[in-house]
């Protein structure tokens, strides 16, 4: 193989004699006549001494490439010929779906003569490669005379990739602006108009590059210069807004640059409202104001709004996400713009793409300006036009959430008590079954922790007044005493308890708040569930009681606290594991310290038969381990792989937990032996050369 790959003909014609394997492949599954094939300058006659001793042409590497792919990516003409004249198959692909030919076509070292020997041998013009590029694509990137042999051969010019990109839109990828691609490709009656998966023509793509030769031979053959994408932009939106003049004006038929100076935008304007582009209009105010109609609306501008309006851009101009003005300026509480906007017959209230409306955001009081002078107030007031105007204070979004939701999202008291006071449902389920007490008790903000723990304890006792149901359930099976549980939420508990929400409702899972709380830490809600009688020793879907989910999170507090209860302590979860077990599993020593003041068997054994002592050990947790040789386990026990607690230790390399452990069984500590049969490296090379001689070029 080296001597192949750096083209000592003496040496390969040496070592040939010896009749050596041929087609031995390297750790990258490359033979010797791959490596002969693949280099820069091509070696020829090592390529047909190897072919004459009969070396085989189709072995693929590991990108299932074959000798004759690695020849046509470098232009190894004669090495081609030579592959091919000894039956190398032309219509191969490798791991990316490529032929011989698609990689002759490379932009670093492609060669005309190659390509037109593999179509004169049979190869196929039309293949795609696993991202459904072909020959022709490649050869659109500025390879003129390779597309014109491939469309001699009859190349099919609209097969698209799967972005949806033809030759035509592909070659506007390329950095050079010319027109004899384009010109080449529309001889061949390619279609000017098809769209990408984005929307995009060749016009819109050449547009936004700026390629002025490129545009001006696709104007050649009148394309549709009204066809949008799927941002809604035009080639002249997307000329004017990638600032390309000149394209602007071969497009509009105009001889002269339009906006050398910026006084030019009102020409370019009325140029535009002429042309009906209504999206170019409204980049150029953007330009001219130096903001877009949304800021305008966010900023409280009513006179930007105003010329935008003049301009016939309507009061109804939606962003990429769907979201118009009048939602902008209800996000913001700005409740004179929503008047004004309000007041115009034209206006409506569509939902974004995600069915928001401006309802839902004055609800949720989100004011991106963080501008201290907006109150809940003039949220009211704005909510207060909108339902005057007939926004249905119920409408969902596309995940079912209603205005009040968002409301409770947000822990806006007043408005939630407006929207109530409007007849919102208050007990209405989004798609996943929550409501607007459920996400109440479910919100994890952080911020201001007391005082938003206030306000929710305020908001839940606003929605009972208002007779939300407690144990409504969503599609999980959660709460609201469930999530307020799960979250800590001890003030907002209490307003639960007192309208009789069930204590020991146990989700899908079946986890009941308890066991939330109990997993997660929270003490004083742990102590308010007990206070109302909480079931003790309930279990969840793996059999584990709220006392064993403190034992794993080793919550000392919560863990003494259940245990006052007289938990059961031998309670066994779907592993056969006990609460000691996991205790010493996950070495909270303190708590198993607790558990054992209730005298639990310290020897039982789970369902791979380890004991707490077996699980200490192998863990190597010394407190724990400590804790338990204090009970006088029984350090004979065996788990179902006839291991002790010694055995686990030493295979898992906790040699401190070993040495502890024979120290309290008054035994010698020797680990066990290793293995001795290891073969030196001397020994292994020799057996490498008996059993595989094959691979004796290795050097071990």
């Amino acid at each position: 193989m080296l001597a192949a790959e750096n083209d000592h003909l003496d040496v390969v014609t040496r070592l040939l004699a010896a009749n050596p394997k041929l087609d031995i492949q390297n750790q990258a599954k490359k033979t010797a006549l791959m490596m002969a094939s693949f280099t820069t300058d091509g070696h020829e006659k090592v390529v047909d001494l190897l072919l004459k001793k009969g070396a085989n042409v189709e072995i693929r590497d590991l990108n299932n490439e074959t000798a004759l792919m690695h020849a046509a990516e470098l232009g190894r003409l004669t090495i081609v010929l030579n592959l091919l004249k000894y039956n190398a198959m032309v219509n191969i692909q490798n791991s990316l779906g490529n032929t011989p030919l698609s990689t002759a076509i490379a932009p670093y070292s492609s060669s005309l003569e190659v390509v037109k020997t593999l179509i004169e041998h049979g190869a196929l013009v039309d293949v795609q490669n696993k991202f459904g590029q072909t020959a022709l694509m490649g050869a659109s990137l500025d390879h003129l005379d390779m597309l014109t042999v491939l469309l001699s051969a009859n190349a099919s010019v609209d097969l698209q990739n799967i972005q949806g990109e033809t030759a035509l839109t592909f070659a506007t990828k390329w950095w050079r602006d010319t027109d004899a691609i384009p010109l080449a490709l529309l001889q061949y009656n390619a279609s000017i108009d098809l769209q990408n998966k984005e929307g995009d023509t060749a016009l819109i793509m050449a547009a936004r590059k700026g390629k002025q030769k490129f545009v001006t031979a696709l104007l050649q053959h009148n394309p549709s210069i009204s066809i949008e994408n799927k941002e809604g932009e035009t080639a002249l939106v997307v000329a004017i807004k990638e600032g390309h003049t000149r394209i602007l004006s071969l497009i509009l038929g105009e001889e002269s640059t339009i906006f050398d100076k910026d006084n030019d935008l009102e020409l370019a304007l009325n140029v535009a409202t002429s042309t009906k582009q209504e999206n170019l209009v409204e980049l150029l105010l953007e330009k001219k104001h130096n903001t877009t109609l949304m800021n305008a609306a966010m900023e409280g501008r009513f006179d930007i709004v105003s010329d935008f309006i003049e301009y016939n851009i309507g009061d109804n101009t939606e962003n990429k996400n769907g979201e118009n003005v009048l939602m902008w300026a209800a996000r913001l509480g700005n409740s004179t713009i929503v008047s004004n906007l309000l007041a115009r017959r034209n206006v409506v209230s569509n939902a974004n793409r995600d069915g928001e409306t401006a309802l839902m955001w004055a609800a949720k009081k989100s004011n991106l300006t963080n501008d201290s002078a907006t109150t809940d107030q003039d949220y009211i007031e704005v909510l207060t036009l909108l339902i005057n105007h007939h926004r249905p204070v119920d409408a969902k979004n596309d995940a079912g959430e209603t205005a009040l939701m968002y409301a409770a999202m947000g822990r806006n008291l007043d408005i939630i008590s407006f929207l109530l006071e409007n007849n919102a449902t208050v007990d209405h389920q989004d798609f996943q079954g929550n409501t607007a007490l459920m996400l109440t008790a479910k919100n994890n903000d952080s911020k201001e922790a007391a005082n938003a723990s206030m306000t929710e304890h305020d908001i839940i006792s606003k929605l009972l007044q208002y007779n939300a149901s407690v144990e409504l359930e969503n599609e999980l099976g959660q709460t609201a005493l469930i999530f307020a549980a799960q979250q800590g939420k001890q003030l907002a508990i209490l307003p639960l308890l007192e309208y009789n929400s069930s204590v020991d409702a146990q989700d899908n899972q079946g986890t009941t708040g308890l066991m939330y709380a109990a997993a997660e830490d929270h003490d004083d809600v742990v102590s308010i569930l007990l206070k109302h009688n909480a079931t003790i020793d309930l279990q969840n879907a793996d059999n584990e009681t709220a006392l064993m989910l403190a034992v794993k999170k080793g919550s000392i507090p919560v863990v003494e606290r259940i245990l006052n209860q007289k938990a059961d302590t031998e309670h066994t979860n779907k592993n056969q594991e006990t609460a000691i077990m996991l205790a010493a599993k996950l070495g909270h020593t303190f708590v198993l310290e607790l558990l054992f003041d209730t005298n639990p068997e310290i020897n039982g054994q789970n369902s791979d038969g380890r004991t707490a002592l077996m699980m200490a050990a192998e863990q190597g947790h010394l407190m724990a381990l400590k804790a338990i040789l204090r009970r006088n386990p029984d350090f004979d026990l065996k788990d179902k792989n006839g291991l002790t607690a010694l055995d686990l230790a030493w295979s898992a390399g906790q040699e401190t937990a070993a040495t502890q452990l024979c120290n309290e069984m008054e035994v010698e500590c020797i680990e066990p032996n290793q293995d001795e049969d290891e073969a030196t490296e001397d020994e292994y090379c020799e057996l490498c050369e008996d059993e595989e001689p094959e691979y004796e070029y290795y050097n071990y």
